[in-house]
Order: C-alpha cells, then sequence, then structure tokens
C-alpha cells in the first residue's frame, strides 16, 4: 500500500513538470510570433525578444498584417422596427418594476413610520422599553409591582401585516 502510494505521488510529480514545461514551451511560441510580427515594424526590438531558433529559421520582416475595414452589414427597416420595439417595451417593463418598487417602499416606510410613533408615544409616557432573547423582533413594556414577576404587554413589529397592534400577554 505504501509503495503504491509514493509511486502515485512520483507519477504526480513528474506530470507537474511536464506540464510546466509544456507551458514554458507555449509561452515561448506565442512571444516568438508576436516578435516576428514587430519585426516588420520595429525590427530593432524584435530581434531582442526573437529565439535564435526563429532567428535562424525565418528572417525579419517575413511576417506582417495590416487592418482591414469590415462594413456591417446593412440591417433592413423591419430589423430596426423590431428592435424598436423589443427596446420600448423593455423599457416600459423596467419602469413598471421602478415605479411597483417605488410604491411598495413609500408603504413600507409610512408602516415604518407609524409603528416607530407609536413606540415613542409609548415611551414618551414612561414606560420602560425592553427587547425580548426569545424574538428579536419583540419589544415589550413592563408593568406589574418590582417585587412581583414581571409580567410583560409585547409590541410586536411585522413587516408582514399592514398594522401594527399591541398583543398583551403575559411573560
Amino acid at each position: 500500500m505504501c509503495f503504491s502510494l509514493s509511486y502515485s505521488i512520483q507519477n504526480v510529480s513528474i506530470f507537474t513538470d511536464i506540464d510546466i514545461r509544456q507551458a514554458q514551451n507555449e509561452s515561448m511560441y506565442a512571444m516568438d510570433f508576436v516578435a516576428l510580427l514587430l519585426s516588420s515594424y520595429k525590427p530593432a526590438i524584435a530581434e531582442v525578444s526573437m529565439s535564435r531558433h526563429l532567428k535562424e529559421i525565418a528572417p525579419l520582416a517575413s511576417l506582417g498584417m495590416d487592418r482591414i475595414k469590415v462594413k456591417p452589414k446593412e440591417i433592413d427597416s423591419e430589423t430596426k422596427l423590431v428592435a424598436k420595439g423589443w427596446k420600448s417595451e423593455c423599457l416600459s417593463s423596467a419602469a413598471k418594476s421602478l415605479l411597483d418598487a417605488s410604491t411598495r417602499l413609500d408603504q413600507e416606510a409610512d408602516r415604518e413610520g407609524r409603528y416607530w410613533e407609536e413606540l415613542l408615544k409609548v415611551k414618551n409616557a414612561g414606560w420602560a422599553l425592553c427587547r425580548f432573547n426569545r424574538d428579536s423582533q419583540s419589544l415589550g413594556v413592563r408593568y406589574g409591582f418590582a417585587e412581583c414577576r414581571q409580567i410583560f404587554v409585547v409590541w410586536i413589529h411585522t413587516y408582514t401585516n399592514e398594522e401594527h397592534s399591541w398583543r398583551g400577554s403575559k411573560i
């Protein structure tokens, strides 16, 4: 078992070395190609970066390039009309989505405002607000005598209900 494990580790390192050598060769080919292409325009710079083997095989400036402007295919009026229709439909859909989101956000802000106004009224009335460990979205007001068992009225803060309401529960 140990022998096969060490054998597989040795094979992996051999394959890794082969892969590294292959990557180095491929990068050298790419560099030679660019240098040969550059030799048409700036031979002094290209000759420095060319490999010795490439200098022996191919003369300087033996590879060149030219820019060719390709005329775009003419688009007929029907295709333009369809493109305008799609663009118009997408823009109107995006506008509708933004307006819907704005309406939802405005309603949510109104509900949050009412919630915090009610909570501020309770706090200004002199009641102590407490947060409960068992529910992070619940706030409570303690009432009763200090010597007695603690009793709370819980104010539930939920986003799903239209209105927030008091729920008197003993905790």
